[in-house]
């Protein structure tokens, strides 16, 4: 999740103001920051109770690049209709990108906290 949010982020921008090439990479994106929570979601195993806080972190984190990317899409939809950029599609994108940077941060809390925990 880390690098398809890595590669989002860098990218978002430019595809969406018309930069194919951005939006080749952006939309490889999509799918996997959208559904990172499957792995998370499926009860296989129980999770450890010290590494549950983890957990938590990390299905909060799926939930924030979900509705980012949703964000995101709704503005880029809305600027590739328009064919212009509006004051609507520009804030999408900008919200969008903005919980995607969100959820890259929490991720890393979750990870510090994983590491915490297994030390």
């Amino acid at each position: 999740m880390r690098k398809a949010a890595r590669i989002f982020l860098a990218n978002a921008e430019p595809a969406a103001h018309g930069s194919s090439s951005a939006d080749f990479r952006v939309s490889s994106t999509y799918d996997r920051l959208s559904n990172c929570r499957i792995p998370l979601d499926t009860r296989l195993s129980q999770t450890p109770s010290e590494l549950s806080a983890a957990r938590r972190l990390s299905l909060k984190a799926c939930k924030l690049a979900y509705a980012g990317v949703d964000k995101y899409i709704k503005g880029w939809n809305k600027f590739s209709y328009q064919g212009y950029a509006s004051e609507g599609s520009e804030r999408f994108v900008a919200v969008g990108v903005a919980r995607v940077k969100k959820a890259l941060k929490t991720l890393r809390q979750a990870e510090r906290v994983t590491a915490k925990a297994t030390t």
